[in-house]
């Protein structure tokens, strides 16, 4: 029977739009199924949706499906005029086009999960697609959800920022009509249900711990459990290991793999597939609507490219055979693959991420809380258990729980019936044109809460991605701003070809997917081989750009005019051109290939290296604008006290060193894993992944225990809601700080002199090798790691973990030492580079100046004659400058009205000879102002 919020409604789901909320327990699929069964007697089609493969399989038999699937949005990459286009005209979507023209009643469950891009794009669409101005097009609609969960999945390709889809300016206007549901139905898991409801509300109270803590205990046939993690590296780690213990052969999948190494790292297929017969797998693809993402199984045959997987479909055994398929990172903007991955769509499922969980339900499941920062996190974990007895909480801390953003508390705060009218206009509106909204946009444009951005993610991410970083998102945030810093300010040899790389890999990015993806690779690995030739070339290549910024575009004006900025791309274009610019390029590329064959290509791969440094350029525009006068570079003295932010700066840049180096060793161990032979490998970086994590702690026991609280505030201050930086201990801390002192000594003005551009070189040496820092290094490392062993190991095997451990205590003390050299060293060199930038701006000034006192040749036909750029590109530009300076150009100057009726053949304007000069003259500049290039030449 329903309880008295589920039969209101009920009562509303006869034609009423409305959201169904309520935490675990509640009733809420009950109720779905419920309403579904009775709609249907009624003769409504009724389509019910939900955001995840995994979540549809509880109304299996009751035909449900993705959002996605029915929808016909695939991962979101079309925009909504493309896909209204598809699914209007497209074959292909035919299916599509039907569940919307044909659909009475549309349920969307886990609603929670579905962002407000993707949510307005199925609205639009729905609209379009029936022809029908109310809110989709007129299908009465009704979500379920619980928002206290984890939040949709932002995707920085495809502009998604994650917002809960109730942000949407419109949502209130769809859905005024609001029911939650309270009553709690599972009684024998009442604990249970209130602790989960507790921690997803981030509420929870010494009852609450205690009860938690009480499931820190082994479970019965624990071997059984499913595991679960924060980061995708833990879950890696676990899946190994367990696979490790497993009888049998080992068998491994190699992926084939195209594009960028950043976005091939977040596909949920692994590059090595490592797998036994018997061993526990996931899909991770939709295939259809019964396998779904996220359905597991076991591992019965392994074949030369297929697997044998045993699967319970719809309560039955199925053997599946799964065959390698593509996974995809696409750029809808540029319109192109950013990556390519094609592997089996499997991956161990011993351990999986919570974020993967949210949906399932699991007789056993143990939740490992470390890393878990979200709001609600921790509650979708536990959640998953079926019941008490099958559920086991570690490393569980009170701090770990986190209320989530206001603006969701607001939502439920605002929770109303609304008004009900039996004509259903309360929420079947139609929509004013002038209020309209069929943009690609997912904002609220009246919201002004300060936790809009709680979704930051850095990682695009998309039906292939996985949600869950190894680091937080926040932190990967900050790693990259600070590897974006490093690159642009670090002078080194080294650091300087790493620019010329990236600039490579950036280019080569805008040929994946094309006809020329394979000749711009095999440039690509060509240069590579041998990037100091490249380098040289992309050195001069920046200052000339920088040379041509500084002589159009000022320093230290607030902004830019038109004209300047034309001044700007006519110079640029001019040295395109040059004589000087294209012997550069084909010396450059004679160095790498003879091929004539070739050359063209790889010359326009060159071309498109300048406009990406033309891009750059303007990116970095406002600090060019901005400059301030120079000032001598000062150090503070060594034996001046730090203050507080100073100290609270050193620990957060040390934090970024050791989250960076940990960040580098989880890629490598995951690339590892299952490689062939990488056995001791993977046994020597876990070893220094352990020793790094034992050099941090958490912001909650640093508040307890650090002597030095003060230089925790800095690092507070960068925290975003999650509050999931990487923090030091204080011995850490004392390391790091002397560190800093060293570096203070060695970074002066002095050793500049001295050493030139070997300076970096110079520091670093003298800093490694410097015995009271390495003994302070080993001394912290000794403090906070300890080689596990008892007394009952062999003593090879400890005199072999002492070794091992000593190895890596040198290899991370190079690598931490160096890095945090680079953040040092960049800071030293940007301000020493402001300096030298802003004299070279005064002596740039000073020859303009001068030559600003010559007379400038006018422009006339005679001038057009005589000029001898490739296709009079030096005079249409110098006409497009000139109108643009004064657009009666053409009427006040020497022009006569032959001239002017010449230059309208050359530009395609068809006038009377008939018309004035001035006329003429208007309809011409109009005409030479739209054009890229003089069309017809005489």
């Amino acid at each position: 029977m329903l309880d008295e919020d589920q039969k209101i409604a009920f009562e509303l789901a006869n034609g009423h739009n409305l959201i169904i909320s309520g935490q675990a327990g509640t009733g809420k699929s009950f109720l779905l199924k419920y309403i579904v069964k009775d709609q249907r007697e009624k003769q409504k089609n009724v389509a019910i949706v939900c955001s995840t493969g995994i979540a549809s399989t509880l109304y299996e038999e009751l035909g449900a499906k993705t959002l996605h699937k029915w929808a016909g949005i695939e991962d979101g990459r079309h925009l909504n005029e493309e896909i209204i286009h598809l699914v209007q005209s497209d074959e292909r979507f035919m299916s599509v086009k039907h569940n919307i023209q044909t659909t009475d009643l549309l349920i969307i469950d886990e609603v929670s999960m579905v962002s407000a891009k993707t949510f307005n794009k199925v609205e639009v669409l729905c609209r379009k697609v029936r022809d029908n101005n109310k809110y989709f097009g007129g299908i009465q609609v009704i979500l379920s959800g619980d928002f206290y969960q984890l939040p949709p999945v932002p995707n920085k390709i495809i502009g998604d920022s994650g917002s809960h889809c109730f942000k949407l300016p419109w949502f209130d206007d769809c859905f005024p009509h609001k029911v939650q549901l309270n009553i709690i139905h599972r009684q024998s898991e009442t604990a249970l249900i209130q602790c989960i409801n507790a921690l997803e509300k981030g509420e929870v109270s010494n009852e609450n711990v205690a009860f938690l803590n009480s499931l820190d205990r082994p479970l019965p046939n624990e071997d059984t459990a499913v595991h679960l993690y924060a980061r995708n590296y833990d879950v890696d780690i676990f899946n190994y290991n367990k696979l490790q213990q497993l009888q049998g052969d080992l068998k491994t999948y190699k992926s084939t793999d195209v594009g960028s190494d950043f976005y091939l790292r977040k596909f949920l297929a692994p590059k090595n597939l490592g797998l036994k017969v018997g061993c526990h797998v996931m899909l991770v693809r939709n295939l259809s609507d019964t396998l779904v993402n996220g359905l597991c199984g076991t591992v019965t045959q392994l074949n030369s490219d297929s697997v044998d997987v045993k699967f319970i479909i719809s309560n039955k055994l199925s053997t599946v055979t799964l065959k390698p398929v593509v996974f995809t990172t696409y750029d809808p903007a540029d319109k192109e693959y950013l990556a390519k991955r094609t592997q089996i769509p499997l991956k161990l499922a011993y351990a999986i991420t919570i974020h993967k969980a949210q949906g399932m339900s699991l007789k056993r499941v143990v939740v490992n809380c470390e890393y878990c920062f979200q709001p609600g996190q921790i509650g979708v974990a536990v959640g998953r258990a079926e019941q008490v007895e099958g559920l086991r909480v570690c490393n569980f801390k009170k701090s770990m729980c986190r209320k989530h953003p206001s603006h969701v508390s607001d939502f439920y705060n605002n929770f109303t019936l609304g008004i009900l009218k039996d004509d259903l206009s309360c929420c079947r509106h139609v929509i004013e044109n002038n209020g309209e909204k069929n943009d690609d946009s997912d904002s609220d444009d009246n919201d002004d809460d300060d936790d809009s951005n709680d979704n930051t993610c850095t990682y695009a991410i998309d039906d292939n991605f996985n949600s869950d970083s190894d680091f937080s998102d926040s932190e990967i945030e900050k790693l990259e701003v600070l590897d974006s810093f490093i690159e642009t300010n670090v002078l080194t040899k080294d650091q300087s070809s790493s620019q010329a790389k990236a600039a490579i890999d950036s280019v080569f990015n805008e040929y994946v997917g094309s006809h020329l993806e394979n000749d711009m690779k095999s440039f690509k690995m060509t240069m590579l081989e041998n990037i100091s030739i490249f380098d040289e070339w992309y050195q001069s290549q920046i200052s000339i750009i920088e040379d041509i910024g500084l002589i159009s575009l000022p320093e230290g004006e607030k902004n830019y005019t038109a004209k300047q900025q034309h001044d700007f791309f006519m110079k640029f274009h001019k040295h395109l051109n040059s004589e000087e610019y294209v012997n550069s390029v084909k010396s450059t590329i004679s160095m790498y290939s003879k091929d004539e064959g070739t050359s063209a290509i790889y010359y326009q791969f060159m071309t498109a290296i300048l406009f990406y440094l033309e891009r750059r350029f303007f990116e970095d525009l406002p600090s060019h604008l901005n400059l301030q006068e120079p000032e001598s570079i000062k150090n503070i003295p060594t034996s001046d006290e730090l203050s507080s932010p100073a100290r609270g700066k050193i620990r957060y840049i040390s934090g970024y060193v050791l989250a960076k180096l940990k960040h580098n060793l989880s890629i490598k161990i995951r690339n590892s894993l299952f490689a062939v032979g990488s056995e001791s490998k993977i046994a020597k970086l876990q070893d220094q992944m352990n020793i790094l994590s034992s050099l941090c702690s958490s912001y909650d026991v640093l508040l307890n225990s650090s002597i030095d609280p003060e230089s925790l505030e800095e690092t507070k201050r960068k925290q975003n809601e999650r509050e999931s930086l990487t923090n030091i201990t204080d011995v850490t801390f004392d390391f790091f700080s002397k560190l800093e002192t060293l570096c203070r000594q060695k970074l002066s003005h002095i050793n500049l002199v001295e050493h030139g551009k070997n300076l970096f070189s110079y520091v670093t040496d003298e800093i490694l090798n410097d015995k009271c820092l390495f003994d302070l290094w080993v001394q912290t490392l000794t403090s906070n790691y300890n080689i596990q062993y008892t007394s009952s190991d062999n003593i090879h095997n400890i005199i072999h973990s002492i070794t091992l451990s000593s190895e890596n205590y040198i290899d991370i003390y190079n690598s931490a030492v160096h890095l945090f050299l680079k953040v040092s060293f960049s800071q030293f060199r940007r301000d020493y580079l402001t300096f030298l930038k802003k004299e070279k701006g005064k002596a740039l000034r000073k020859k303009v100046s001068e030559k600003s006192k010559k007379v400038v040749k006018s422009f006339n036909m005679q001038f057009l004659i005589e000029d001898k750029s490739k296709d009079k590109e030096g005079s249409h530009l110098r006409l497009k400058s000139e109108l643009m300076q004064n657009e009666k150009f053409l009427s006040e100057n020497s022009f006569t009205k032959k001239e002017l009726l010449m230059l309208c053949l050359m530009y395609n304007v068809k006038i009377s000879t008939q018309k004035r000069k001035e006329e003429i003259s208007s309809e011409l500049g109009k005409a030479i102002l739209k054009s890229d290039f003089i069309p017809y030449l005489l």
